[in-house]
């Protein structure tokens, strides 16, 4: 049986499947860094379709309910939490932090992002975890073409080896 590092799970919730894609490229770092990774989607409790989230999203603050996730937090030593930039909100990443942020390991956020004022959108959430005392690992934006085109990887790399090791 292999010693493994840390036991980190991987929460992501992706529209268009940028934020899946960077997930499952975190995982195969993490993994061939040693360390037991889980990756689990993060979905409403109704879906509804993307122009009417979009619209929701312009309204700060605002939340829509999540499923039940099927992993424990507590059975992890460590979050990743990847999710797209919207608007001004969230609202599914705002119901989460507000349900599950006591409950949360050391986190770490990845924003991925087509391409205005991500730094402003990724500080909001990371204030957001601070406030509810959450141990933050860090954070990183990436742009949609950076992910697509495969020039990710060396950034992604650096900042898993920072934030995990």
């Amino acid at each position: 049986m292999a010693l493994y590092k840390k036991r980190i799970l991987i929460l992501q919730h992706s529209s268009t499947g940028v934020s899946a894609k960077l997930g499952r490229m975190a995982r195969g770092h993490l993994e061939a860094a040693g360390h037991k990774v889980r990756v689990e989607a993060i979905r409403p409790r109704r879906p509804l379709p993307y122009l009417l989230n979009l619209i929701i999203s312009f309204i700060p603050g605002v939340s829509l309910p999540t499923l039940e996730l099927a992993a424990k937090l507590e059975d992890f030593d460590a979050l990743l939490l990847i999710f797209p930039k919207w608007t001004f909100a969230h609202p599914l990443i705002n119901d989460f932090i507000k349900n599950q942020s006591r409950r949360l390991p050391p986190t770490a956020l990845i924003v991925t992002c087509g391409g205005w004022d991500e730094d402003r959108y990724l500080e909001g959430y990371l204030r957001k975890l601070r406030e509810a005392r959450v141990p933050l690992l860090g954070g990183e934006t990436f742009r949609r073409k950076s992910v697509d085109r495969g020039l990710a990887t060396m950034i992604l790399r650096l900042k898993l080896r920072r934030w995990f090791s």
